[in-house]
């Protein structure tokens, strides 16, 4: 055999040597940033933190969903072991046919795509892995340049070095994208076909692979057209015979299976992944900031429970939360337009808004939706379609809302509809036009009867409670975007009555107990308070009754004298349970300090008269009944406002001071006829004394 020539030979020992250090230097950089020091973003939480599952929230059932708690994105994770085995039987034989022999990288598939490319003149195929795809798809890539996709191989073998190929999988099938913000296998099996992963047959599964391709264009819910949607529907199906017929190739189905599968339409159902913002989701996210919940978390070792994967079970129960939104908005109806008026065209919407039919979805009693006017039977009314359902605004309805038209334009409740009114009215539900309604009857024969119902300016919140357990809340006609049942702010009214009443029958106080509803003044925090009545009020007037009445001076005189049945040892127990009074071992001077700064209870000796008055008045109260006069007793004792030793001259010589007025004379009012009682105690407790 010849000799190569010296310079050739020494040519091939440096490309030789050459090579030897590359591959040196290559395992190197393997052996540093693939294996030991593959960097953080490799770390199983990151992924999973990638990965973010939703946590969702069930009502009080545990099975009917109110909603998800999701980052960013929606996904709803499925591990490995849940996967359809004909879900990974069908990726890899459309993706990635070696997917379970190569090493992250399939040079054989890289070659065979870019001589693919080469033959054609344009990109036609592509060589990347499973693998690679999993690394693009959990880390960003800015470009497509040489830098990012080199980026995306080296992320490719970490994870082929550090993650089981049924680990890489996962990943995978739990981030590709399906629609909007979803992503993954058990999204994409609810949105297309409106079941569970575990549900999948291997015709759902064969078009899921397929798919990942290009989501959007095998997708027949989008189109803006029914055209558009039947062409993606006809794309879809042939997607998925191309997906079967590797999967035939590969031995993972029969001819009897794939001709079977080929020839039967895929039974698209849309589901639902993505639920509306609503002020109940909101309140569950708040409360499991607020403890315990933080602490149980993180002893879980739970870092974001809307991520977390955790089920969430509230008190809610869905059809009692149905009803409150169609009592809101019904109410709202015939309020609204009492204070800010209404027409007849009020009623309309947008004809852009008119209901398109939905064979997933049903009807419901109290629903509120949107209906198109088909057309007005004078013998039974106004006919709707409800989206692929009948609807009926019946005699009732028409009424209804002839009657809220007649008392929007006079401005008073009392006023009454006339035939104009009516005829108005149906001028306006000329057919085609869209109008929003509430389903009050469901007929046997399948027709919604409905109320007209309108969304005025006006607003209100509800919330049910049943034994302590909040059974449904709305937050307003929109109920999303601000809870108006517990983050309004809003007058007390007569809201802190119902307590007052419960807690004066556990302070012994009784229903037939008889309360001053007189004009007065009481005080408060150094000042005084002069409560008015908002109608003219009686004098007297029993505890019962103060409630079924709300009485406002009545009320506020409980108040003031609600521990006034109690004898010492009792009051010292209602100081003990609400923590006025001294805690064990708690010195004189901290306990003082705790009363004063904490809840502004101050003691001091321009208060001893008041103090001493009271127990010389509990005194001769009871002379006075061992004496024969129980109404002066009464007086003495129940009725009276005392304010003696509390500054009550000095208050009443600065009101008369206040400039001529409404008000000046109203609180002058107040405090004459509480100077009164306050004569007739201290003559009575002198004649005592």
């Amino acid at each position: 055999m010849k000799r190569l020539p010296g310079w050739l030979r020494r040519a091939w020992l440096i490309l030789w040597g050459l090579g030897l250090v590359v591959c040196l230097v290559l395992g190197f950089l393997y052996r540093e940033h693939v294996l030991l020091e593959p960097g953080e973003h490799l770390s199983r939480a990151s992924i999973e933190s990638v990965i973010a599952q939703e946590s969702p929230v069930y009502y009080a059932d545990g099975r009917t969903r109110l909603g998800v708690f999701f980052a960013r994105e929606h996904r709803e994770h499925v591990p490995f072991a849940e996967i359809p085995e004909a879900w990974v039987q069908a990726i890899t034989a459309s993706e990635d046919k070696r997917y379970w022999d190569h090493l992250g990288v399939d040079v054989w598939g890289i070659s065979r795509a870019m001589l693919q490319n080469v033959l054609s003149g344009r990109v036609v195929a592509g060589g990347s892995t499973l693998t690679q795809q999993t690394a693009k798809n959990l880390y960003y890539r800015p470009d497509r340049s040489l830098r990012s996709k080199l980026q995306e191989l080296v992320n490719a073998l970490r994870l082929e070095a550090h993650y089981s190929k049924e680990e890489i999988l996962e990943f995978y099938a739990n981030q590709f994208h399906v629609s909007a913000n979803g992503r993954g296998l058990g999204i994409a099996a609810r949105y297309f076909f409106d079941r569970d992963v575990a549900e999948l047959g291997v015709q759902e599964c064969a078009f899921l692979a397929g798919l990942v391709k290009a989501p959007a264009r095998y997708n027949p819910f989008v189109g803006a057209t029914p055209e558009a949607r039947e062409a993606a529907r006809e794309k879809a199906q042939q997607r998925m015979v191309l997906v079967l017929g590797r999967m035939l190739a590969e031995g993972h189905i029969d001819e009897g299976t794939h001709k079977e599968l080929s020839e039967r339409p895929l039974p698209f159902k849309k589901g639902t992944f993505r639920y509306a913002s609503s002020v109940m989701l909101d309140e569950v996210e708040r409360r499991l900031a607020l403890p315990p919940f933080p602490q149980l978390f993180l002893e879980a070792g739970i870092d974001n429970p809307s991520t977390a994967g955790i089920q969430v079970v509230t008190t809610l129960d869905e059809s009692i939360q149905r009803s409150a939104v169609y009592g809101l908005q019904h109410h709202l109806t015939e309020v609204g337009p009492l204070m800010e008026g209404l027409e007849a065209g009020s009623f309309l919407l947008d004809a852009s808004l008119a209901p398109k039919p939905d064979p997933n979805r049903g009807l419901e009693v109290h629903e509120i939706r949107r209906a198109q006017v088909v057309s007005q039977d004078p013998a039974n009314g106004v006919r709707l379609d409800l989206g692929g359902f009948d609807g009926l605004l019946d005699e009732a309805s028409l009424s209804r809302i002839s009657g809220l038209l007649a008392k929007g334009a006079a401005g008073n409740r009392w006023a009454k509809p006339t035939q104009a009114h009516r005829d108005v009215l149906l001028d306006a539900l000329a057919p085609g036009t869209v109008v929003r309604v509430s389903v009050r009857e469901i007929l046997d024969e399948g027709t919604a009867i409905c109320d007209l119902e309108f969304t005025p300016e006006l607003q209100g919140a509800i919330i049910v409670l049943e034994q302590s357990r909040i059974r449904a809340m709305v937050g307003g006609s929109r109920n999303q975007d601000f809870n108006r049942a517990v983050a309004a702010r809003r007058q007390l009214g007569s809201t802190w009555k119902p307590l007052l009443i419960s807690a004066a029958l556990q302070l012994g106080w009784t229903p037939t107990d008889e309360l001053d509803n007189r004009r007065a003044v009481f005080p408060f925090e150094g000042s005084f308070y002069a409560p008015n009545p908002d109608h003219e009020p009686d004098p007297f007037v029993s505890l019962g009754w103060s409630s079924v009445r709300s009485e406002n001076l009545a009320s506020v005189w409980l108040l003031f004298h609600l521990v006034d049945r109690l004898d010492d040892e009792q009051l010292l127990r209602v100081a003990g349970v609400t923590d006025l009074a001294p805690r064990l071992s708690e010195k004189r001077r901290d306990y003082i300090k705790r009363i004063r700064d904490g809840l502004g209870v101050i003691a001091t000796r321009d208060r001893m008269n008041a103090v001493l008055f009271s127990m010389v008045r509990k005194e001769v109260a009871t002379d006075l009944i061992f004496s024969g006069v129980p109404s002066l007793e009464r007086e003495l004792r129940e009725i009276a406002s005392m304010h003696y030793g509390l500054g009550f001259s000095k208050e009443r010589a600065a009101v008369e001071a206040w400039e001529p007025g409404t008000e000046r004379e109203r609180r002058l009012q107040a405090m004459e006829s509480s100077f009164l009682h306050l004569e007739k105690q201290v003559e009575l407790c002198r004649e005592s004394l």
